[in-house]
């Protein structure tokens, strides 16, 4: 009971951190057809991220997602997507909903939901940041530096 307890907590405390890291602006339940393996999934996901920065918005997009397969086995994704405090950019649910190919469920990020403390509680979750040009990006020796200071900031 004693673990589970500081675990509950360690997560409301990181979701509580996270949620002043960036303007979040979308959340989304991202699932897949069919059975593919935790592997692909991961890769798939991360990808969907890279080419929303990269050939929609060229923006970074700050990403906080937990995954885990359903009861079906399909695995899904739960996600915020969010831009830098001083942004302007806006992003619509109705958008990142077309891209993903396959079942979504995306709208409006809402804070009173409680969608940050809700992906925080799943066995596999992180905070990313998708880089429009992660070869170019006031590169560092391991790529984006916003994407670097994120990764830094968060362990």
């Amino acid at each position: 009971m004693g673990n589970n307890l500081s675990l509950s907590i360690e997560r409301k405390a990181f979701a509580n951190w996270i949620s002043n890291q960036c303007n979040w602006q979308i959340f989304a339940t991202l699932t897949f057809r069919k059975e593919v393996s935790e592997q692909y999934g991961y890769r798939y996901f991360r990808g969907f991220c890279q080419k929303l920065a990269r050939e929609y918005l060229n923006e970074h997009i700050w990403v906080f997602y937990g995954y885990a397969p359903q009861q079906r086995g399909v695995y899904h994704f739960h996600a915020t997507f969010g831009f830098r405090n001083d942004s302007e950019i806006s992003c619509s649910p109705a958008f990142v909903e077309r891209l993903w190919p396959y079942n979504s469920k995306v709208e409006k990020f809402l804070p009173a939901k409680g969608g940050l403390e809700y992906i925080a509680k799943h066995k596999h979750y992180d905070f990313n940041v998708a880089c429009p040009r992660p070869s170019r990006c006031r590169r560092t020796k391991r790529g984006c530096i916003v994407a670097s200071v994120i990764e830094h900031r968060h362990r």
